[in-house]
């Protein structure tokens, strides 16, 4: 979401990707913010980056297809159970909708489907 032609505002922070997903066996899509960090995240950080991509999705998807939402921060450092327990807080949830969702961890170069399955659907 860095490169130059990427929609969205320049001046804000962005997440690193967004995924779009048309699930057929569902009751609709799925939209998942994700943010990847070399090292151990810091909650408050990601999270601001994860929001700007909700947002984001918000614009693209707008309100008429129902879609649900996951953010997700993929780490490859080894995180303390306070720096783990800082992602669970309410100020730390990316709002998709008017919903606060918890960020999902994820260890780098596990399965995204890991992350979505702990995730919940609207």
């Amino acid at each position: 979401m860095d490169h130059a032609a990427a929609p969205g505002p320049t001046h804000e922070g962005r997440c690193d990707y967004l995924y779009f997903d048309d699930d057929a066996d569902s009751s609709g899509g799925r939209v998942v913010s994700l943010e990847l960090k070399k090292g151990s995240p810091r909650a408050g950080e990601i999270a601001a980056q994860l929001q700007a991509g909700a947002d984001l999705a918000q614009r693209l998807v707008g309100d008429d297809i129902a879609v649900g939402f996951t953010p997700v921060a993929a780490h490859g450092g080894r995180m303390h159970r306070h720096r783990v327990n800082s992602f669970a807080q309410r100020e730390n949830q990316v709002s998709f909708r008017r919903t606060g969702y918890r960020i999902e961890l994820l260890k780098c170069g596990a399965s995204l489907n890991e992350a979505l399955r702990r995730s919940r659907m609207p």
